[in-house]
């Protein structure tokens, strides 16, 4: 199976927190690797409002890499992620998106079949 990973552009909502949750309890492969691109202009008023979220990631913390892209919007923070990750898939969340219990299920089964997915190749 491919390694994947999944990039996640926040501005720290309260919405994160579900969003990990929800990744945590989809069933099929997990991604190799989570990347939390915190778009703020500055780590804020709460420099800990990160602490919340990342608690519900349970093993999948050690997966998660958390960088800073300055508060230039989703666009450069999706680039910023995409640029942190290793693996050779890469899937994009918004921080108020909670994926399906099922969500991940589909990565498996295409990779097996087709042995690429063209819409979510990371170009070299």
């Amino acid at each position: 199976m491919n390694a994947y990973a999944v990039v996640i552009p926040t501005l720290v909502r309260d919405t994160l927190a579900d969003c990990l949750a929800a990744l945590v309890a989809a069933t099929g492969p997990k991604p190799d690797e989570i990347v939390l691109v915190d778009d703020r202009p500055a780590p804020g008023p709460d420099p800990d409002a990160l602490e919340r979220p990342l608690s519900v990631l349970g093993d999948l913390g050690e997966r998660t890499l958390v960088i800073h892209s300055g508060g230039r919007g989703p666009a450069a923070a999706r680039n910023s992620g995409l640029r942190a990750v290793t693996a050779p898939w890469v899937a994009f969340l918004d921080d108020d998106v909670q994926v399906g219990q099922h969500a991940w299920h589909w990565t498996g089964g295409l990779w097996r079949r087709r042995g690429a997915v063209p819409w979510l190749e990371v170009a070299p």
